[in-house]
């Protein structure tokens, strides 16, 4: 005849169990939140980077002073001055 094991018996085995899955999944949402926040954290510096960009870009008004910013941008590759380039395409 087959012995059947009484169910109490495993309570501890299951309780070790389910605390480290708990362990494990708190651990995988932490990280998970922190990945969030510090992407959500990145986003918002680099609007703010763009902003006064833009502000510092409008300050140019002037023809002169216009063909001083062009005259600067001159001397950087495409790569370096996508972002100024976007700008004032906008503006």
């Amino acid at each position: 005849m087959l012995a059947i094991t009484p169910v109490h018996r495993f309570r501890p085995v299951l309780n070790r169990y389910s605390k480290a899955m708990n362990t494990a999944m708190n651990t995988a949402m932490e990280t998970t939140t922190r990945r969030v926040r510090t992407a959500i954290a990145g986003r918002m510096q680099a609007r703010r980077a763009r902003r006064s960009l833009e502000r510092e870009i409008a300050a140019y008004r002037t023809p002169a002073e216009r063909l001083e910013l062009d005259l600067i941008l001159g001397r950087h590759t495409e790569e370096e001055i996508a972002e100024i380039d976007a700008i004032l395409r906008n503006t």
